[in-house]
């Protein structure tokens, strides 16, 4: 029988330790993902959005509605130029890859604007990764 070196034979060890020490850490935080912090955030949400007079309310739905109608728009441009850069170029891949990185850059715009209109009105705003 083949002998493993030590320092393997330690690692699952090392990883269960680590693991129970962090526990207690992780069970404070509360869910990170899933139904669980969804519905948090939800709740949150709607307690603030209770505190906040009608025209606030409705200043912030209109603002709301402004930011996904141009997100909307941005998105049938997006696909027209990627419509357009197909039938131009020879090289699909370098078309979707643009595309793919320009749609990336614009979430985060959309994000940073979504973020920065929830703070205007002190409504939750999701935590950065």
């Amino acid at each position: 029988m083949t002998r493993l070196p030590r320092r393997l034979t330690l690692l699952p060890l090392g990883l269960a330790l680590s693991l129970v020490a962090a526990a207690p850490a992780l069970a404070e935080r509360g869910p990170e993902r899933g139904p669980e912090r969804g519905l948090q955030l939800k709740a949150r949400e709607a307690e603030a959005l209770a505190t906040l007079s009608r025209s606030q309310r409705r200043d912030y739905f209109d603002g709301l509605r402004a930011l996904e109608r141009r997100r909307a728009l941005q998105r049938q441009s997006d696909l027209s130029r990627l419509e357009s850069c197909l039938s131009l170029r020879a090289n699909a891949s370098a078309c979707v890859q643009d595309q793919q990185r320009k749609g990336f850059e614009q979430r985060l715009q959309w994000k940073q604007e979504l973020r920065a209109l929830r703070e205007r009105y002190n409504l939750p705003v999701m935590q950065r990764r």
